[in-house]
């Protein structure tokens, strides 16, 4: 993507896969991933063919993106997170469940309890997928972003900066990470009317030691996140978290969660608040359980 002419278009069609991202904490236009054009789209869910059919349907031909070698994502199962009532403490668990099933495609355990919830045995990377450059804005749509781990860097596994405009995210799942600062962390865009969506997204158990689990969003430009679900997220170390984190700002309409589910989302400390929503963000028709 970085080949095409910046005023140029591009888009990427991922067929199903394993696909382990290259790794690199430089966050400039020299980023292994970075995408710097003004429209593009990156498109996830096709069946692997060799005779040009296009058929896509994102969780029969799931487009897997890890931080893990491919190698360790199949050997990776999850770990089972149980509180014990009336403390701060919990159980673990391990080996409860494979992370993928024998078709390569991310699967998930099912619950004992009425609040366990689970993290990954294995994760690594740095950021899978950088949006960088003056009025970059496009479309990331179908993509499965799978441990990953930000360790003490505070940024996102999609992250925009350098002037990025509008971006839109949509049908993405973000499973079994460490973001330590947003599974999408947004950077401020040129222009207050800049819109940045975040659609039909799912965060399925990732946690932080601080920083934010979910979305990372300024108050500058408008962030919309829009049915989505945030479930099992868990802060495991005494420092604050949100699951959706906005700057301050004089518009408190700047980042809106929309017909949202939170729930089985755990934290273990009583010493550091841990929020939904904080900042500037606001909620409308949110569910939140157990």
């Amino acid at each position: 993507l970085r080949e095409v002419p910046a005023d140029g278009d591009a888009t990427l069609y991922i067929a199903k896969g394993l696909y382990a991202a290259p790794s690199s904490s430089s966050l400039s236009a020299t980023h292994p991933t970075v995408v710097s054009n003004v429209n593009f789209r990156i498109v996830g869910g096709y069946r692997a063919s060799e005779d040009g059919d296009m058929e896509r349907d994102p969780e029969v031909y799931q487009t897997i993106i890890t931080g893990a070698s491919v190698a360790n994502l199949r050997k990776a199962t999850w770990t089972r997170l149980s509180p014990v009532p009336g403390t701060f403490t919990l159980t673990k668990t391990t080996g409860v469940a494979k992370i993928l099933d024998e078709n390569d495609n991310l699967q998930f355990p099912a619950y004992e309890g009425e609040h366990d919830t689970f993290t990954a045995s294995t994760s690594g990377g740095y950021i899978p997928l950088y949006i960088y450059g003056k009025e970059a804005s496009g479309t990331v749509d179908g993509l499965k972003f799978v441990c990953w781990n930000r360790g003490s860097s505070r940024s996102g596994l999609i992250l925009t900066g350098g002037g990025a405009a509008g971006v839109t995210i949509t049908n993405c799942v973000f499973a079994g990470s460490c973001p330590q600062g947003g599974c999408i962390a947004l950077g401020a865009p040129p222009r207050q009317s800049d819109l940045r969506l975040v659609v039909d997204c799912k965060f399925m158990y990732n946690w932080v030691s601080y920083g934010s689990l979910g979305v990372e969003a300024p108050s500058k430009g408008r962030t919309i996140i829009r049915n989505c679900s945030f479930v099992g997220c868990s802060r495991q170390a005494s420092a604050g978290m949100a699951l959706i984190n906005a700057g301050g700002g004089d518009n408190v309409d700047d980042v809106t969660a929309e017909d949202c589910v939170f729930t089985r989302n755990l934290t273990m400390f009583s010493s550091a608040s841990s929020m939904i929503l904080s900042g500037a963000a606001r909620g409308v028709r949110l569910v939140v359980t157990n």
